[in-house]
């Protein structure tokens, strides 16, 4: 009696298990989908500017970036010269907003940063040395 019942538990916990790593091998597969833009996605862009700014001139930068159409949020240290900022893509176009800011703005050495294959892969919280990012390239080639 005691061996059916650990035989029950033991296949009721498999099957539960193996349920969940099915249900969220769907919603890994879901979410990382590429899919079109829609009115709620937003886009991060940054702009180097290859020159020393003053406070002055970046409260300059960051309200001319926020007249320009699509974006939503600015962000810009002086300091080190980074301007970053969200824009939807349904609107704006950071390339295209790049190239105004460095022609408007008379910023000729400023360019838009855009990152490396190898600095995306390690700026993502799931390296591709990882477990888990094996596991979700596995998943990926079998849909």
């Amino acid at each position: 009696m005691k061996r059916r019942t650990i035989s029950k538990a033991l296949r009721w916990t498999f099957a539960v298990l193996a349920g969940l790593i099915l249900l969220l091998a769907i919603h890994i597969y879901i979410v990382t989908r590429p899919g079109t833009p829609d009115a709620s996605t937003r886009v991060m862009a940054r702009i180097d500017v290859h020159q020393p700014l003053t406070a002055a001139e970046s409260a300059g930068i960051t309200t001319w970036l926020y007249r320009q159409h699509g974006v939503d949020h600015v962000l810009c240290n002086p300091k080190t010269g980074i301007v970053v900022f969200t824009y939807s893509p349904l609107k704006g176009n950071a390339n295209d907003i790049a190239a105004s800011f460095k022609d408007q703005l008379h910023y000729p050495n400023s360019s838009r940063y855009i990152p490396t294959d190898k600095e995306l892969e390690g700026g993502c919280p799931v390296a591709s040395s990882s477990g888990m990012y094996k596991f979700i390239a596995s998943i990926k080639k079998l849909f």
